[in-house]
């Protein structure tokens, strides 16, 4: 069997599942920008107008630059913790992958309820550490977002720990012990 033939087999094996992702997001991306338009109201009729952008003024973009922020925050602290988590796992030490898989079978909406009673100046963290009586900061709904940001990151780093440790322990092991032989460090092999 010739490799143009794997590959078209190994595409058309994806397809379906590909164009169901297509269709589902592109529905719903097109679906979002046509009512911004106008195009597509729920009542009335369709008539292009930009405003729904020019209405809200700066506080689109202000909204648009905290989403960003808060989800490139997140996504490089669950990268760092799953990796840690997956590199920690693969030492032998298969407790810490066993525990971050558990955080995948909780809902958001649960892990965003235990960060605002863990962080909350009210909260179980203060309480624990003393500092009820206004010198803890304002983790939950201030300025920074830095609650929202934590949920994020516990919740998606199982994530990110169960896939780099599922690869890491089937296609890197090779290679792995063979940059040990050649006296490669920690550093070097990873």
């Amino acid at each position: 069997m010739s490799a143009s033939t794997k590959s078209f087999r190994g595409t058309a094996a994806v397809l379906p599942a590909v164009v169901l992702v297509v269709l589902v997001v592109g529905g719903g991306l097109g679906t979002v920008v046509l009512q911004s338009l106008g195009l597509m109201p729920l009542v009335g009729t369709p008539e292009l107008s930009v405003d729904a952008y020019s209405a809200l003024g700066g506080d689109l973009w202000r909204s648009v630059a905290l989403t960003v922020s808060i989800a490139l925050v997140s996504t490089a602290l669950a990268t760092a913790i799953g990796f840690a988590v997956a590199l920690t796992a693969l030492s032998g030490k298969r407790t810490a992958l066993v525990a971050a898989g558990l955080t995948v079978t909780v809902p958001h909406l649960i892990g965003a309820a235990a960060m605002a009673l863990l962080l909350a100046d009210s909260g179980m963290l203060p309480r624990i550490l003393g500092l009820t009586d206004g010198g803890w900061p304002e983790l939950v709904g201030g300025r920074w977002w830095i609650a929202v940001v934590a949920e994020y990151a516990w919740k998606e780093s199982a994530f990110v720990a169960v896939v780099v440790a599922g690869t890491l322990a089937t296609r890197v092991a090779a290679f792995d012990e063979t940059a040990a032989t050649l006296g490669a460090g920690r550093w070097a092999r990873l």
